[in-house]
């Protein structure tokens, strides 16, 4: 999958009216890092950092696949999209509890990062500790259908794939009310901080 991004020296020294060619988008593939470096028509050597999270990324890349006929792909992609969730969520309320990146890295390589029973344990924990109620997480027919596709190799049709997609997307991100009451603030920060710690 590719992301577009501008070249911000061009936007910033164009003229009124700019020139339509400083506004143009550079193709670049998504990479893990969120960190992408490019050089645009006029020699401007760009670096930009992707206003998506790892999640937000994994999640457009299963819409894509499921948009594209590639229903087990997007499957994949959308299960992956969760657990990146869950473990953006641990590590959001772990900042806003000022614990610092040397702490949780440690105990999220050595006691999480393979576990994904454990990161769920984790993120409900920590989800209702924080934020008094519970989370959203799987129900067992939708678990069901996770394990069948993951697991056994079932191959989901189009709408079961979709109805999987809604589910995934009613449970991460902006959909939730406690993450649009949360401090824009704390929440902006996070984001630029665990960029730049990547």
């Amino acid at each position: 999958m590719n992301i577009y991004i501008t070249c911000s020296q061009c936007i910033r020294l164009s003229q009124n009216p700019p020139d339509p060619q400083d506004l143009q988008f550079y193709k670049v593939p998504v990479n893990e890092e969120g960190v992408y470096n490019f050089t645009c028509y006029k020699g401007h050597e760009t670096t930009a950092i992707s206003a998506y999270d790892k999640y937000q990324i994994l999640f457009q890349m299963a819409a894509n696949a499921l948009l594209d006929g590639y229903y087990f792909e997007a499957v994949g992609c959308f299960i992956a999209s969760v657990e990146r969730f869950r473990e953006w969520t641990i590590k959001f309320i772990w900042y806003l509890n000022g614990i610092g990146e040397e702490k949780y890295v440690e105990l999220w390589k050595k006691q999480l990062k393979n576990f994904s029973e454990r990161q769920l344990g984790a993120f409900s924990s920590m989800f209702i500790n924080h934020f008094k109620e519970a989370p959203l997480i799987f129900d067992d027919k939708q678990n069901k259908f996770r394990n069948s596709v993951l697991h056994k190799g079932k191959i989901p049709t189009k709408d079961e794939t979709y109805e999987f997609g809604e589910y995934v997307d009613r449970r991460t991100g902006f959909g939730i009310p406690w993450f649009r009451n949360t401090d824009c603030y704390s929440f902006c920060n996070f984001n630029l901080y665990n960029r730049l710690h990547k």
